[in-house]
Protein backbone atom coordinates (compact mmCIF):
# COMPACT_ATOMS: atom_id res chain seq x y z
CA UNK A 1 0.00 0.00 0.00
CA UNK A 2 1.51 3.22 -0.62
CA UNK A 3 1.94 5.50 2.18
CA UNK A 4 0.94 9.50 2.54
CA UNK A 5 3.31 12.37 0.83
CA UNK A 6 4.69 14.41 3.60
CA UNK A 7 7.45 16.65 2.67
CA UNK A 8 9.11 18.99 5.12
CA UNK A 9 8.54 23.19 4.41
CA UNK A 10 11.55 22.99 2.15
CA UNK A 11 10.75 20.10 0.06
CA UNK A 12 7.14 21.34 -0.46
CA UNK A 13 8.69 25.27 -1.70
CA UNK A 14 10.82 23.12 -4.10
CA UNK A 15 7.47 21.34 -4.99
CA UNK A 16 5.63 25.00 -4.91
CA UNK A 17 8.11 26.02 -7.59
CA UNK A 18 8.07 23.71 -9.63
CA UNK A 19 4.12 24.42 -9.91
CA UNK A 20 4.92 27.93 -10.68
CA UNK A 21 6.99 27.23 -13.36
CA UNK A 22 5.09 24.93 -15.12
CA UNK A 23 1.98 27.69 -14.51
CA UNK A 24 3.77 30.41 -15.63
CA UNK A 25 1.80 33.77 -15.28
CA UNK A 26 -1.37 32.00 -14.32
CA UNK A 27 -2.20 30.88 -11.22
CA UNK A 28 -1.06 32.50 -8.00
CA UNK A 29 2.05 33.44 -6.19
CA UNK A 30 4.46 31.07 -4.63
CA UNK A 31 3.82 32.42 -1.20
CA UNK A 32 0.16 31.64 -1.80
CA UNK A 33 0.81 27.86 -3.06
CA UNK A 34 3.35 27.41 -0.55
CA UNK A 35 0.71 28.14 2.45
CA UNK A 36 -2.27 26.40 0.70
CA UNK A 37 -0.91 23.39 -0.35
CA UNK A 38 1.31 23.55 3.60
CA UNK A 39 -2.42 23.80 4.96
CA UNK A 40 -3.55 20.66 2.55
CA UNK A 41 -1.12 18.63 3.88
CA UNK A 42 -1.03 19.68 7.26
CA UNK A 43 -5.13 18.62 7.53
CA UNK A 44 -4.97 15.79 5.02
CA UNK A 45 -7.54 13.07 4.30
CA UNK A 46 -9.79 15.99 3.52
CA UNK A 47 -12.76 16.32 0.93
CA UNK A 48 -12.16 19.18 -1.47
CA UNK A 49 -13.78 21.07 -4.36
CA UNK A 50 -11.74 22.75 -6.53
CA UNK A 51 -12.02 24.89 -9.27
CA UNK A 52 -9.73 24.02 -12.19
CA UNK A 53 -7.57 21.61 -12.61
CA UNK A 54 -3.98 22.51 -13.38
CA UNK A 55 -0.38 21.78 -12.70
CA UNK A 56 -1.12 22.36 -8.81
CA UNK A 57 -3.86 19.25 -8.96
CA UNK A 58 -1.13 16.65 -9.42
CA UNK A 59 0.75 18.11 -6.24
CA UNK A 60 -2.71 18.74 -4.38
CA UNK A 61 -3.66 14.86 -5.04
CA UNK A 62 -0.51 13.91 -3.32
CA UNK A 63 -0.63 16.13 -0.30
CA UNK A 64 -4.20 15.02 0.85
CA UNK A 65 -3.68 10.73 0.45
CA UNK A 66 -6.51 9.57 1.41
CA UNK A 67 -8.93 12.57 0.79
CA UNK A 68 -10.61 13.27 -2.50
CA UNK A 69 -10.85 16.22 -4.55
CA UNK A 70 -13.61 17.31 -6.77
CA UNK A 71 -13.70 19.50 -9.40
CA UNK A 72 -15.93 22.76 -9.42
CA UNK A 73 -17.77 22.22 -12.03
CA UNK A 74 -19.50 18.39 -13.72
CA UNK A 75 -17.51 19.32 -16.98
CA UNK A 76 -13.76 20.25 -17.39
CA UNK A 77 -11.58 21.25 -20.54
CA UNK A 78 -8.71 18.91 -21.19
CA UNK A 79 -6.12 20.57 -24.01
CA UNK A 80 -8.82 21.61 -26.97
CA UNK A 81 -11.33 18.82 -25.86
CA UNK A 82 -14.32 18.89 -23.77
CA UNK A 83 -14.81 15.86 -21.72
CA UNK A 84 -17.70 15.58 -19.65
CA UNK A 85 -17.71 13.85 -16.10
CA UNK A 86 -20.58 13.16 -13.43
CA UNK A 87 -20.44 12.86 -10.00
Amino acid sequence: MAEAYRPNDAELLLEVQKVKELSGWSGMMPEEYFYWMKYVRDHAPQRLLIWGLGFDSILIDKLNWGGGLRPSSNSMQIGSKRQRTEY
